[in-house]
């Protein structure tokens, strides 16, 4: 992406889908998943990949586990360092292409910042990235660790309840560690948290569940499930080509995956420990194959891991800003007025994700084709917090769009002001000793000011995150 003047070119979380994709999905999460339009398979688009496919002379082809609006990914064994992998491939079209160059930068300058601080692992690890040529253009694929599905996915289980609160600080720890290291050890900017872009860990068990699963639909000679598989259109070959070919690859996978059981089975009895390659900071609460169904963290307290993922927006304080950042529920407010941001974006992110895995409903909720939605957004984060003030309304480029000479709304006019603990209270029939503990929690995140805003370091020493160690 040019990033030559002082901004970049506009590019937000919400004019453009988050490159985050429907990666796997524990015990608790199983479900037939959408299909990348077959449409898109075209020049400038996605690549077609096929099961057994090798990619960089040494990433095998096992299956699919997601796609996003610009990206499939899959499940691969790394041949040289037999272990499983997570490989993305992007569209090829140069506005993809410019996008993942950025997000490779920032996603180095993450693992070298400092490689004896464990919050690093916080943030999803990329470990290797090259181009594929194929029919449709030249592609970049980034290979990253295998993680789980999104926390988007988790909260749909909920049933618009929200997680328990236990889980909720569990999870916002592990964000705020993320951010600590972005922000202190990196100068990095997220630009786009939210529950999509939190990924559960699971442990290499759960991988070779999967290509497991493969390994039997294939050996009772059942065609795989349209969700494991590239949903590209048909090459244009005669029904006898077409299944002699079939024929030939599926004989050389199941060699292949053979084989890899074979590796895998070998690699446990050697050294067990092995096995694990998450590189989280506490392994053992990932996600394992054997999860029982009743330890569904959307209902009960159960320690999990997570990880901060697509950096597609991710700046770096000091070098050039996007223009605007962040998707909408979860934008703050200098970047609704146009005014400068730095590190303390993310924490006011923070703080909505926050909101909304404890409710399962959005802080500030918004919705598509209003007509002042800028103004709606601001009204609202005036109803919960209070009064802007003028200095702070004057700070940004688009004020004089949004507030009048008398620091009012241009647009809107009646307000009904409710404090964010009478919220919890009174819409979520919260206790009042939970409201004000998670009030305390959120409010210093929501300042105004941003340098008045609490830092990810500061928000780790509050109380409200200890409140798990008293349970």
């Amino acid at each position: 992406m040019e990033a030559k003047s002082e901004h970049r070119k506009h590019f937000s979380g919400e004019s453009s889908q988050s490159s985050n994709n429907q990666l796997l999905y524990p015990n608790f999460l199983d479900q037939a998943s959408e299909q990348e339009e077959s449409a898109e398979y075209r020049k400038g688009g996605y690549h077609p990949v096929h099961i057994g496919d090798q990619y960089h002379g040494r990433y095998y082809v096992i299956r699919k586990l997601g796609f996003g609006s610009y990206s499939t990914v899959w499940l691969c064994w790394d041949q040289k360092d037999k272990h499983f992998v997570a490989l993305k491939i992007l569209k090829s079209a140069s506005i993809y292409t410019n996008i993942a160059y950025e997000e490779i930068k920032i996603l180095r300058i993450i693992n070298g910042a400092d490689p004896r601080d464990p919050n690093r692992y916080r943030t999803v690890r990329l470990l290797n990235d090259f181009k594929i040529t194929g029919v449709n253009g030249q592609h970049i694929g980034l290979v990253f660790e295998v993680t789980g599905c999104n926390l988007s996915k988790l909260l749909l289980q909920s049933n618009g309840r929200g997680l328990p609160l236990a889980n909720v600080r569990t999870i916002v720890k592990q964000v705020l560690e993320g951010l600590e290291y972005l922000h202190s050890k990196c100068k990095i900017v997220h630009g786009d948290l939210k529950p999509e872009n939190l990924l559960i860990c699971v442990k290499e068990d759960y991988n070779t569940k999967l290509a497991s699963e493969v390994a039997k639909i294939y050996r009772f000679g059942i065609k795989l499930p349209a969700s494991m598989v590239a949903n590209a259109p048909l090459r244009r070959m005669s029904s006898l080509k077409i299944k002699r070919a079939n024929k030939r690859r599926i004989s050389s996978f199941k060699w292949q995956l053979k084989l890899i059981m074979d590796t895998i089975e070998d690699n446990k009895k050697a050294a067990p420990s092995v096995m694990n390659t998450s590189n989280s900071p506490s392994p053992s609460t990932s996600w394992s194959s054997d999860e029982k169904p009743e330890l569904n963290p959307a209902f009960v307290n159960s320690e999990m891991e997570v990880k901060i993922a697509d950096l597609g927006l991710a700046c770096r304080i000091g070098g050039p800003l996007y223009e605007t950042i962040q998707t909408r529920p979860y934008r703050s407010l200098e970047v609704l007025l146009g005014a400068e941001y730095d590190t303390s974006a993310d924490i006011w992110s923070t703080a909505c994700l926050t909101f909304e895995l404890a409710t399962g409903h959005d802080l500030f909720a918004l919705e598509c084709g209003e007509t002042y939605p800028d103004e709606n957004h601001l009204a609202q984060i005036i109803e919960l917090l209070g009064d802007i003030p003028k200095k702070i309304v004057q700070s940004g480029t688009k004020s004089h769009l949004l507030f009048n000479k008398q620091n009012k709304l241009c647009h809107i006019e009646q307000l009904h002001p409710s404090s964010l603990e009478d919220k919890l209270r009174k819409k979520y029939d919260w206790s009042v000793r939970d409201a004000q503990e998670f009030a305390a929690f959120l409010l210093p995140m929501l300042q105004f000011d941003v340098n008045k805003r609490a830092t990810a370091s500061e928000c780790l020493k509050h109380q409200w995150l200890k409140l798990n160690k008293s349970l």
